[in-house]
């Protein structure tokens, strides 16, 4: 297939989600998804797109069940994508209703960062549901954590000069936190560690003065495990 074939699809669900036609829209994505190939590009602004159509009128159902979600978990699994938006439409049910489904997804899946992923949504809704990880009714959301917030801001001070990095160090500081439901024990005070892998990252030299201790930030980094290798 050529490109324009892609740009107009593209063009139809956007008119679609325009015009507030919601459910032809997540037809056209569906089956989209559903290709056996499709370019990374083209997959980004799907997923993308998923993210774009609201709950129905009556607040009650969503457009895109939750078998439909977990079918296309289950199938991306295995690709390196990121599939954080999609994993945020879980947070649009009520998954107290769904504890089978949460429970055969996590059966079937195998990207511990996608569990991680999931199981933070599972507990900002307090499932109550044993998993692997634990029971979610029994987790704080890191998001909540005093630290994680600290953390945080602390990070988007010391980025005050380099406000293109804010984005992508807030998302590997969430990185690190996420593993704390993998069973890691998590320290306090990872801005340093984010900084220094921005600096790596970005080649960004002048991000080093803003380190405070370079020592402390190697031994720690020493001591972390990134998700994928717990």
């Amino acid at each position: 297939m050529n490109n324009k074939y892609y740009d107009q699809i593209k063009l139809q669900i956007q008119n679609n989600i325009n015009e507030n036609n919601y459910e032809r829209a997540l037809n056209l994505i569906n089956k989209e998804l559903s290709m056996p190939y499709i370019p990374m590009a083209f997959e980004e602004f799907l997923l993308n797109s998923l993210n774009k159509i609201p709950l129905k009128d009556d607040g009650q159902e969503y457009s895109l069940t939750v078998n439909k979600l977990i079918d296309l978990l289950i199938r991306l699994d295995n690709d390196k994508n990121d599939y954080q938006e999609l994993i945020s439409q879980l947070n649009k049910f009520n998954l107290n209703l769904f504890k089978d489904e949460i429970n055969y997804l996590f059966e079937n899946i195998k990207s511990q960062r996608n569990k991680a992923l999931i199981f933070d949504i599972l507990c900002q809704q307090k499932l109550d549901l044993e998993l692997e990880f634990g029971n979610p009714k029994n987790y704080i959301n890191y998001e909540s954590e005093e630290d994680y917030l600290k953390d945080r801001e602390h990070l988007r001070y010391q980025l005050q000069q380099f406000p293109s990095l804010i984005n992508p160090g807030v998302k590997l500081l969430k990185e690190i936190y996420l593993t704390k439901y993998l069973g890691q024990s998590l320290e306090s005070n990872y801005s340093d560690i984010v900084l220094y892998a921005l600096y790596k990252l970005f080649d960004e030299k002048s991000l080093i003065s803003s380190i405070s201790n370079i020592e402390e930030v190697a031994k720690k980094l020493e001591r972390f495990n990134s998700i994928e290798n717990l």
